[in-house]
């Protein structure tokens, strides 16, 4: 699949389909310059990261692509899907 660039394979018996999974971390640092003008940074860190989400939607657009800009990918995770006839 990888060397002929395809995401799923088709046959008589079936298909086989290839997803990329992404997790993401944060860089800390501009995730800090970003929010602490906006007096979300603490808010952010009393829940251990989790709140950042859920802060996001109150944030001003131009916030909210810096903080996407922020995103590091941590893991990536390539699963084969089996799908018989």
């Amino acid at each position: 699949m990888e060397q002929e660039g395809v995401d799923r394979v088709f046959g008589e018996e079936g298909i086989i389909a290839q997803s990329l999974r992404k997790t993401y971390k944060y860089d800390e640092k501009k995730l800090k310059e970003i929010l602490e003008p906006l007096d979300k940074w603490e808010a952010i860190l009393k829940v251990d990261g989790i709140a950042l989400r859920n802060i996001l939607g109150v944030l001003p657009l131009q916030s909210r692509q810096e903080v996407e800009k922020a995103k590091i990918v941590d893991k990536e995770t390539k699963s084969l899907i089996v799908k018989k006839k």
